[in-house]
């Protein structure tokens, strides 16, 4: 038997390794090799010896320890304002039913503009929230940026052209004086041109390069110039390239693409077919990936939204939470439990 001394410390040990891990975007399978590393380098060590922190466990602990002991704030102001216009009622009723509260929160439920403000906030963050995703899709490349930042752009420039900020706003607004109406509306109209300003101070900078490199995301590569090409290069400052032979290369494609779009069966499956025929052992090795992502993805949007809330709410240096974990007797008891493989049984 281990002194208890020795129990707490492996365990501290544990869960420092895998919030340092999280916080550091490595996958749960790489714990493996990180208590590997640990035992390699530090084979004097007792603590280091007995680590045993690899996936299944490694999950565990972010997702049912670690997560339940820290102090969470939103991950995004959008959710935060989604969440207030939805209990606004039932909330303002709670409070001004109470004899002591603030007076900010008083006159923050008496002023009548504020569902209004509210309402105008939760669409306009909610347009941002939708293109900030499409930002940080995993297939978003370079090429898609100028379009993406054009759309939000043009989108937010058209509500103050049109002075239309949502549905909801505008029925609200049509219910105040009209001295609060103009007052809100210019707010408004400032609010958005800041967000615009906001994001030219960025976008600005490399507004040509973004422009330029925008005509490979066309759909069509029939609408491919070759002098959109050569701007490319230029822009690029590819040296020693070959125009003769990237010019054969790039009529070549055009015409092959022109041939497979010709076909009667859709480019699709003839891709599809395509790989299965080359290599139909790994179509199925990746079905086979897929289906299980299917099957556990409950889970897996656990584990994405634990990660993204450790790692935007803990603080603490590795040193500082390993000390921070060995004197809490609650988080010490977690991790050594086996409390906190729960979970496995609730997979579907």
């Amino acid at each position: 038997m281990k002194p208890s001394k020795e129990k707490d410390e492996i365990a501290a040990a544990e869960g420092t390794l895998v919030c340092h891990g999280v916080k550091r975007g490595h996958s749960f399978l790489s714990q493996q090799c990180l208590i590997n590393v640990c035992k390699t380098i530090f084979t004097s060590s007792t603590v280091a010896s007995n680590l045993s922190c690899a996936r299944t466990k490694a999950t565990a602990i972010a997702v049912y320890v670690t997560l339940k002991h820290i102090k969470l704030r939103w991950l995004s102001l959008y959710l935060s304002i989604k969440r207030l216009v939805e209990v606004f009622i039932p909330v303002k009723k709670y409070f001004l039913e109470q004899k002591n509260y603030p007076l900010e929160i008083k006159q923050l439920f008496e002023r009548d503009e504020v569902p209004c403000i509210l309402s105008f906030l939760q669409h306009i963050l909610f347009e941002i929230h939708k293109k900030n995703l499409e930002l940080q899709r995993y297939y978003t490349i370079a090429v898609d940026l100028f379009r993406i930042i054009t759309s939000i752009k043009n989108k937010l420039k058209e509500r103050i052209d049109s002075q239309l900020f949502c549905a909801a706003c505008r029925y609200r607004l049509a219910r105040l004086p009209i001295d609060k109406q103009n007052m809100l509306k210019t707010s408004f109209i400032e609010f958005l041109s800041t967000i615009i300003s906001y994001i030219d101070s960025y976008f600005d900078q490399n507004i040509v390069f973004y422009r330029t490199i925008n005509y490979f995301s066309y759909e069509n590569i029939e609408a491919l110039t070759w002098n959109q090409v050569i701007q490319c290069v230029d822009m690029l400052k590819i040296k020693g390239s070959n125009e003769d032979c990237l010019f054969d290369e790039f009529t070549n494609i055009k015409s092959m693409f022109k041939t497979i779009s010709d076909q009667s069966i859709p480019i699709f499956h003839q891709v599809q077919a395509f790989v299965k025929k080359q290599n139909d052992m790994t179509v199925t090795n990746i079905c086979d990936e897929v289906t299980d992502i299917d099957d556990n993805y409950s889970t897996g949007v656990k584990i994405i939204s634990a990660e993204l809330k450790v790692r935007l709410n803990s603080t603490l240096s590795c040193t500082e939470l390993y000390k921070y974990i060995l004197s809490s007797e609650d988080l010490l008891r977690a991790i050594k439990s086996d409390e906190k493989y729960q979970f496995k049984g609730k997979s579907v």
